[in-house]
């Protein structure tokens, strides 16, 4: 998914928290049912133990007394652009320019946007996921040339500053995707996937020193690894475990087309997108994340389009259960009607119910 086209102002006023939400149980099970229809997850079984679905993602049953099922009290739910009504904001995502080398060595994007700035002042302890460039590809000059570039050791001085300014202007907890969704397509087919994985190795120890160089006491960063569910192989760009905190996954209630998906459809898709990446993650001993996720809005007539459900509480239910059956570290959702999503959650009352309830806050 793009990012938008620059750092996303809101209204920091407080928000009327919405009625309360009922228990997220019951459409966690009609979730993981609707899974069931889709030809690719067979081994569905159902009653009162739960429903499973093969891959992992398992709907819990209501816990005793009625209780709404939750994701793990240690992950970090938060949002990115619009501000979430009835949400606390755990965790802030946000992304750096990447049209030149200056964007790195400034951070641009990072201190000159209001939004990001205005999070971390109210939230010195806090966290926040940071799309970088591992190089300026949205440049005219071509990514093998600059992957060269990075490679040569021309731009050390630019991965050390830019690690110095995400601590800067960073709270206590940074997590940094370098060239976030790197296989997305089309574009990926451009990358030298050796090439990348060696200039990812070279940046990644510059960037850590540059954050270490200038972090507050107590300040930590995580480098992740963030692919697009919907893009090109993700294993062939992964570098060196070494250089590797976690992984994080973009994935969307959405598939390409130009027709409206079903429900079962589309919750199989997701479903087994999940799947591999849990696969993934668990074959390189990295804990998992999602970095952007969301609901897309229902805009046929594109034949290369996104299309989704438009207000689908069954996918928010879903990506809560593969969050408490992995223990994700954090879930940033993408509430912006930029980059082909189409809408907020200002306009999916259902989804937003199903995400403050999954999220266990007390609405603030």
């Amino acid at each position: 998914m793009a990012h938008p086209a620059g750092p996303v102002v809101r209204d920091h006023g407080r928000v009327p928290a919405p009625p309360a939400p009922p228990p997220l149980a019951a459409r966690l099970h009609r979730a993981a049912a609707l899974v069931c229809l889709g030809a690719a997850l067979t081994a569905c079984t159902g009653g009162g133990e739960g429903v499973v679905e093969d891959g992992g993602v398992q709907a819990p049953p209501p816990a005793a007394g009625g209780a709404a099922v939750e994701v793990p009290e240690e992950t970090l739910v938060g949002w990115s652009a619009a501000e979430v009504p009835g949400l606390e904001q755990e965790i802030i995502g946000t992304w750096m320019a990447r049209d030149g080398w200056e964007d790195l060595r400034l951070g641009h994007w990072l201190a000159d946007n209001p939004d990001y700035a205005a999070y971390v002042g109210a939230n010195p302890d806090g966290a926040a996921d940071v799309g970088v460039p591992l190089v300026p590809h949205d440049s005219e000059e071509p990514v093998d040339a600059l992957l060269a570039s990075a490679l040569s050791g021309d731009h050390d001085d630019d991965y050390r500053a830019m690690g110095a300014e995400l601590a800067r202007t960073g709270p206590r907890t940074v997590y940094a995707r370098p060239w976030w969704e790197m296989n997305l397509e089309p574009g990926a087919e451009e990358i030298d996937r050796e090439a990348f994985r060696g200039a990812w190795s070279r940046a990644v120890p510059l960037v850590r020193e540059g954050f270490a160089a200038a972090a507050r006491p107590g300040q930590e960063l995580s480098v992740v690894f963030s692919p697009n569910a919907d893009g090109a192989g993700y294993r062939e760009f992964y570098p060196d475990g070494e250089h590797v905190d976690l992984v994080a996954l973009d994935v969307y209630g959405q598939r390409w087309g130009a027709t409206t998906p079903e429900q079962g459809e589309l919750l199989d898709l997701v479903a087994g997108q999940l799947r591999d990446f849990a696969a993934f993650a668990e074959e390189v001993g990295k804990p998992v994340a999602l970095a952007e996720w969301g609901n897309v809005a229902v805009q046929p007539g594109d034949p290369e389009g996104m299309q989704g459900l438009g207000d689908a509480p069954a996918y928010v239910d879903l990506v809560a259960a593969w969050a408490q059956e992995h223990d994700a570290v954090y879930l940033v959702y993408f509430n912006s009607a930029d980059g082909g999503v189409g809408q907020t959650l200002t306009d999916t009352p259902d989804s937003l119910e199903a995400l403050v309830a999954a999220s266990g806050q007390q609405a603030p």
